[in-house]
């Protein structure tokens, strides 16, 4: 059996995949194909292979208003994200309320996946399961039929929302690519912090066994969320503010002195150049771009004639 023979595409028993993928760390290691696995590896594959026949006890509405429950009055999408060293995760919930004030939450989606082979920081990897969350977002918007569904968004990273809520600070390639992708999608005051023992999406960033996961809160939604929303823990705004205040030291934000033009700053080869891009179609285009304006004003040079503007497109 493998990962890929579980037919999970809405994420019901991701925590649990998430263990069985510790496969994962054979690539970190590097081990070759014919290699034999390490035992203590190789124990827990077995371990996870004998427990998945349990899952067949879980059960799970998947009806998302109750029958007896009445016209709505509310409809929120909770969507929860979280990261560790093991891995990150993101669920969804939807929350529903009725005329007479009554609450019923149901898990929509979830997704665990086990962070890059090359070490990033655990800041990075809850910023990237950020933007999972968004992304999730525009899916269920699409996807789901309710009208005016409110939003909001939950991190146990107050870094996290430091970055979100950023208007004066310049981040490195990194993390201003994906806070800029945020913030296109949602809105600051969407986001919420949330701790971590309430945090369903913890479950995923650390992986459950099928018994764990009968017992945790990843199916029915953290218990706050089926309380009235007085009762949230949701920070006033003077107190976030001071919370989640950006540190001068922190080293996603980019130094004062750094804030020079690129024709002012020296590079000590080009590969220290290419370092600056996120992916390697930007950098292919960027060097593209620049060896086309080098042709232009080659060509301008030997033909004084043309019009100044020639070489722009």
């Amino acid at each position: 059996m493998t990962i890929s023979s579980i037919y999970d595409p809405i994420g019901f028993v991701a925590p649990v995949l998430m263990e069985g993928k510790i496969l994962h760390e054979l690539c970190r290691e590097r081990a070759d194909w014919d290699d034999p696995v390490p035992e203590n590896i190789k124990a827990r594959w077995e371990r996870w292979r004998q427990e998945l026949p349990s899952l067949e006890e879980l059960s799970i509405p998947r009806c998302y208003r109750p029958s007896n429950f009445g016209r709505i009055a509310k409809a929120q999408l909770h969507h929860f994200s979280d990261a560790s060293t093991q891995g990150y995760g993101q669920c969804s919930y939807l929350r529903l309320m009725n005329d007479e004030g009554g609450i019923h939450c149901s898990f929509v989606i979830g997704k665990a996946r086990v962070p890059p082979l090359k070490p990033v920081t655990v800041p990075r990897l809850e910023l990237t399961t950020a933007v999972v969350s968004v992304k999730t977002s525009a899916q269920l918007q699409r996807e789901l039929d309710y009208e005016g569904v409110e939003e909001l968004f939950w991190t146990n990273s107050k870094v996290v929302i430091g970055y979100i809520s950023n208007k004066t600070r310049r981040f490195h390639i990194f993390v201003s690519n994906r806070v800029q992708h945020i913030q296109e999608q949602s809105s600051p005051d969407q986001w919420h912090y949330v701790d971590i023992k309430s945090n369903p999406a913890d479950n995923a960033s650390r992986s459950l066994n099928p018994q764990g996961l009968q017992k945790s809160s990843w199916i029915t939604g953290p218990a706050f969320l089926w309380n009235d929303s007085a009762c949230w823990p949701i920070l006033s705004s003077s107190r976030a503010e001071e919370i989640f205040a950006l540190s001068e030291d922190d080293p996603e934000v980019k130094a004062k002195a750094a804030l020079v033009t690129n024709a002012e700053k020296s590079f000590a080869s080009l590969a220290s150049r290419l370092e600056y891009f996120s992916d390697y179609h930007r950098a292919k285009k960027a060097v593209a771009l620049c060896l086309l304006y080098i042709q232009k004003l080659k060509e301008k040079s030997r033909n004084p004639s043309v019009p100044r503007n020639y070489h722009r497109r």
